[in-house]
């Protein structure tokens, strides 16, 4: 790609080079299978300070057999709770019945959240293996792209979109898409509000977390470059939370159609102001970033092993993409036996391009010896150690791996 999602611009320069990857969920079923590979690097647009995949893959290629579900977690249930009742208080006039619009709705967890509130709820998800899921909650979906045909002139009084702006080809198109299925008013009280959250990328470059890049994810956004598209799209952004905890550090857009102009608010300006003081406006950040990356990589490595030389097995935790790009990156050659994940549908797979097998959590109580777990899941540690101890006793003297800022080793019952 070599025009800038974000501002049109062009002029992109590289900074992060991984390597040749296979799609980062191609979870398979077969042994020593081989998967195509492309090279998965990361240009920065001086412009606007948005940074981008070089090279992406097709949409069949990423959504076809997609495994991801976002109803595993507990932290992440609760973060939806949370959701739905800071959405809610935030309607200025009490409607009896909201009407919801989900993007990227994925099995339906949030949105059945919103339903059992007394919304009227429609999520749009491009992951037919996941319909079934969510009609178990008895959550509507579209088993479509956004913008979806089928919800025609539709307005949603609240439309949420999760972890999908960086997915989008055309992000700018998004939000406008976005914007069009708004309620509109002559007041910004009566106005719908689109939520989007997603990872904010100088999150990622201040703890040296590579975990984000993978073929899904085209964009890695800035606050700086998250208003260059917002303005495009003719949306206000009224208000702004953060979530350290939640995907690396995530932060929550709320927008809406205004008809006069207005600033931005308040927050989300001095936030901005902190990017550029920090120096993520600049190319030299990211090229830091690099640097810091791979020498902290290398720390993985030479920890694993050692880890190993002391009687320790190594074993990862969570079968997530991220899990993908660190090994893939690292070209097989962490020491990792397995992976446990929690995740039905990835247990009896294989990691994609290598031969690493995910086993189903409950699989550690089998192992006699001392554990060494490489947390690939940091965005759920504490969630993690707690249920790892369901299955470990402190006599193992089992060990974490953490991933990031550093790569340090800990006793899991510290």
């Amino acid at each position: 790609m070599s025009n800038c999602l974000a501002c049109g611009e062009t002029g992109m320069v590289n900074y992060l080079n991984l390597g040749n990857h296979p799609n980062a969920n191609s979870f398979t079923t077969e042994f020593n299978k081989d998967l195509p590979r492309t090279p998965l690097m990361v240009d920065f647009c001086k412009s606007c300070s948005h940074s981008q995949l070089r090279h992406s893959l097709t949409s069949q290629e990423l959504f076809e057999d997609y495994l991801y579900v976002s109803g595993t977690s507990k932290t992440l249930d609760k973060h939806f709770s949370d959701y739905v009742d800071y959405t809610l208080d935030r309607l200025a006039f009490k409607l009896p019945s909201p009407r919801v619009l989900e993007i990227a709705s994925n099995d339906g967890s949030l949105l059945s959240k919103f339903k059992a509130k007394g919304c009227e709820v429609v999520g749009v998800d491009p992951a037919a293996n996941l319909l079934p899921l969510a009609k178990e909650k008895g959550i509507d979906t579209i088993v479509d792209y956004f913008p979806s045909p089928q919800l025609r002139d539709q307005e949603f009084d609240i439309i949420v979109a999760n972890n999908v702006l960086a997915h989008h080809p055309n992000p700018v198109a998004f939000l406008r898409s976005c914007a069009y299925h708004l309620k509109l008013a002559k007041s910004r009280e009566g106005c719908g509000t689109l939520y989007v959250e997603f990872p904010l990328w100088t999150n990622s470059v201040n703890t040296l977390d590579v975990g984000q890049v993978y073929f899904d994810h085209q964009s890695y956004i800035t606050l700086k470059s998250f208003k260059t598209m917002a303005e495009k799209a003719r949306l206000t952004i009224v208000h702004v939370e953060e979530f350290p905890k939640i995907h690396g550090g995530t932060v929550r857009m709320c927008l809406q159609v205004i008809n006069k102009s207005e600033p931005h608010c308040d927050k989300f300006l001095n936030m901005l102001k902190t990017e550029k003081l920090q120096g993520f406006h600049d190319l030299a950040r990211y090229e830091k970033f690099n640097e810091g990356l791979q020498s902290n990589l290398g720390l993985l490595l030479s920890s694993s092993f050692f880890q190993n030389m002391l009687g320790y097995k190594v074993v990862g935790y969570g079968a997530a993409a991220k899990a993908s790009t660190i090994l893939n990156t690292l070209n097989g050659s962490l020491p990792v036996e397995y992976i446990i994940d929690d995740a039905p549908m990835k247990v009896d797979r294989f990691m994609p391009g290598l031969d690493i097998p995910i086993k189903p959590t409950a699989s550690i109580t089998e192992e006699p010896g001392g554990l060494c777990f490489v947390m690939f899941a940091h965005n759920f540690k504490d969630e993690i150690k707690q249920r790892l101890k369901q299955y470990r006793q402190p006599h193992h003297k089992d060990a974490i791996l953490n991933i990031v800022p550093y790569c340090l080793p800990e006793n899991l019952y510290d």
